[in-house]
């Protein structure tokens, strides 16, 4: 009886040993990476027009980024103009990709900071990065209405167009999408 009450402590003990390096291993792994892609400054230009910056929040050196967003303005007809890196933390990478199809009201765009093997562009280091700015249009500016920002994917049969972050080692990390709702005043 002794024997057999020790191997069930034994069981017991191994059981909870696994399920704690379970749960450290899991914890590790959602906190290991915290990189998020959020709203930055918003500039009104003029009564029909406004900036606002997209930002990286990265733990994590990056080596490129694909981000695709939706837009909307309630009622209100908007569009996104144009979206430029210039002056941003990512203007020297070696490719850039901008798709804007403002008739369902969506952005892609991406970036990567080496192509080729003689390319030695600087990676995006850790920090909060602005890695562009985004220019949108409106028939009027309503103050009661928010500008909605929400994470998609561009349906495609053939790439994923999903939000990704990789590392100069081609490793794909953790990241999230924060963009939020606008009060344009």
């Amino acid at each position: 009886m002794r024997l057999r009450d020790n191997i069930v402590t034994v069981n017991w003990l191994w059981q909870k040993i696994i399920i704690l390096g379970i749960l450290l291993f899991a914890s590790t792994m959602l906190l290991a990476s915290d990189n998020s892609c959020s709203l930055g400054e918003v500039i009104v230009i003029d009564d029909n027009s406004i900036s606002v910056e997209i930002q990286i929040s990265n733990t994590d050196t990056l080596a490129g980024f694909q981000i695709p967003f939706s837009f909307s303005y309630g009622e209100i007809e908007v569009n996104c103009d144009s979206l430029v890196y210039a002056g941003a933390a990512c203007e020297d990478f070696a490719s850039a990709v901008i798709n804007i199809d403002n008739d369902n009201q969506m952005v892609y765009f991406a970036a990567i900071d080496n192509v080729m093997l003689e390319d030695n562009n600087t990676p995006l280091l850790p920090g909060i990065n602005t890695i562009a700015i985004a220019y949108f249009s409106f028939d009027q500016i309503n103050q009661n209405q928010n500008l909605t920002f929400q994470k998609t994917i561009i349906p495609d049969d053939y790439r994923d167009y999903s939000l990704l972050m990789w590392t100069p080692d081609s490793e794909d990390v953790l990241c999230s999408f924060e963009f939020n709702d606008l009060n344009i005043r």
